[in-house]
């Protein structure tokens, strides 16, 4: 995979830690601000499907809840890290996007269709407040096919009155998502990479490794500088004991992954 210049873009959790109650409140949430605009739309139709997409969300257990966020929240990482990363280095490979993902038997028929809803709704509240990294020099043109060159829609300024940029192109995230597929991880030679990937993630984490040590270096050398230098693997937790989750062995290793991690900047960017 490193010789293919690919890069692995890592969320973890710990479901032992996790709090059903924190969980649930978290869901309640997301459905409160799913609607919360709700009033401002114009046709029926519209706040329906908006109404139907937050009781869909609040039908899901904790654990496919969490799986569901996860999920997302590893999506929009690979936006806010591949984009710039590659747009540095090898900008062609943005022109294409495609999400293979692993089937489960646990997914529910209405999981695909809340992943493809809710990524598009989160995408766009995150880039809120925090926009996907870009300097205007870096090579801009594998993207050109997935960005919406007539600005794109306004209704965030004008319907919701939120501050938005008039000076850039947004992506265009129906085209960016359109390609997305469960399938069976025998059928993929990349699921099945990715798959060996991730499970090694999980041991060096739980420190299963005979040289967890090496193991850390190698894995960190697959992944991308997180934000600030912070940990290339986005950890999330669903509990109130949000600081000192992680041992102090554990937080060596991840310390390791980020000394050797890609770089975010690339050297001929500067």
């Amino acid at each position: 995979m490193g010789r293919l210049k690919g890069r692995a873009i890592c969320i973890a959790t710990d479901a032992g830690l996790m709090q059903n109650d924190f969980v649930y409140n978290h869901q309640v949430k997301q459905a409160e601000l799913i609607v919360e605009h709700i009033e401002l739309l114009q046709h029926q139709s519209a706040k329906d499907g908006v109404q139907a997409l937050a009781s869909k969300l609040m039908t899901l257990s904790p654990q496919l809840y969490v799986q569901l966020l996860c999920h997302i929240e590893l999506k929009l990482d690979v936006l806010h890290k591949a984009i710039p990363y590659y747009a540095q280095r090898i900008p062609m490979t943005l022109s294409h996007f495609k999400w293979l993902i692993d089937f489960k038997n646990a997914v529910k028929p209405d999981y695909e269709d809340l992943i493809q809803a809710l990524t598009r709704v989160l995408l766009q509240t995150r880039s809120l407040h925090d926009p996907i990294p870009w300097v205007n020099e870096w090579n801009d043109r594998g993207l050109q096919n997935n960005i919406l060159q007539d600005g794109g829609p306004t209704y965030l300024r004008e319907v919701y009155k939120l501050p938005t940029s008039r000076d850039s192109n947004p992506l265009n995230l129906g085209k960016i998502f359109e390609k997305m597929e469960f399938i069976d991880s025998k059928k993929s030679v990349g699921i099945q990479i990715i798959d060996l990937i991730s499970s090694g993630v999980r041991r060096c984490l739980k420190k299963e490794f005979h040289d967890n040590h090496t193991a850390a270096i190698l894995l960190g050398n697959l992944m991308i500088q997180g934000k600030h230098n912070k940990s290339p693997i986005h950890f999330i937790s669903f509990s109130d004991e949000s600081e000192g989750v992680l041992d102090d062995l554990t937080s060596e290793y991840v310390k390791l992954m980020i000394k050797h991690c890609k770089p975010m900047i690339s050297n001929t960017s500067i």
